[in-house]
Order: C-alpha cells, then sequence, then structure tokens
C-alpha cells in the first residue's frame, strides 16, 4: 500500500520517531505492520511554506490488527503538519475511520473476499 501525505517536512520524523531520516528507512508499526519511506522531492506549494509529498509504503499480512494499525496512523496524520492524504493513488479523508476502512479494503482484496 503505498501513502503520499502532503506535509511539512516534519511528519517524517515523528512518523519514524526519529530525529533524522533517510530515504529506504523502515519502522515497525503497531498492529504488525511496516512503514519504509520513499524520496522526498521537496516542493514549494505555498509562498512562504515549504511543504513535501511523503511517499510511504506500508506493508502488512493478513494477520495485520487493522484497529490498532489504523489509530496509530490516523494519530500521526491528524497533525496540523498533513494537507492531503491519498492512498494507492485515492484521496483519503483524514479520519480513523476512513484510513482505517481502506486498510480492511487492502486485507480483503489480498484474500480474494
Amino acid at each position: 500500500m503505498i501513502l503520499e501525505i502532503d506535509s511539512s517536512p516534519i511528519l517524517p520524523c515523528e512518523l519514524f520517531d526519529s530525529n533524522s531520516i533517510s530515504v529506504g528507512m523502515k519502522r515497525d508499526v503497531p498492529g504488525g505492520a511496516k512503514i519504509e519511506l520513499g524520496e522526498l522531492p521537496l516542493q514549494k506549494r505555498d509562498i512562504g511554506a515549504a511543504l513535501c509529498l511523503i511517499p510511504i509504503v506500508l506493508t502488512f499480512g493478513r494477520d495485520v490488527a487493522v484497529g490498532i494499525l489504523g489509530s496509530w496512523l490516523y494519530d500521526k496524520l491528524k497533525t496540523k503538519h498533513v494537507r492531503e492524504l491519498r492512498i494507492n493513488g485515492i484521496q483519503i479523508e483524514i479520519t480513523k475511520e476512513a484510513i482505517t476502512n481502506v486498510i480492511v479494503e487492502s486485507v480483503e482484496f489480498r484474500d480474494g473476499r
């Protein structure tokens, strides 16, 4: 699952719980999933405000604890730093329910349900 997060450059530090970040860094996250940081192309979107389109690869198996993962991801993204969230190219509302539903659909799709 590919997450594209339009946010300030500080979000990756919060997601990876680190003061320094690098492309390709990985982290286990709650619920039995992993995240990996993609390339960070810095883009100017607003006058005086630098925003990044932050690509994150989210991987998980069928035994993922969807509620825990959805809650963790929502807690990280609900900050004022996030302007937009796309998951697999589709814009998603930044709510716990919307994020959790996308994860559930992905698990069900993989399992052929």
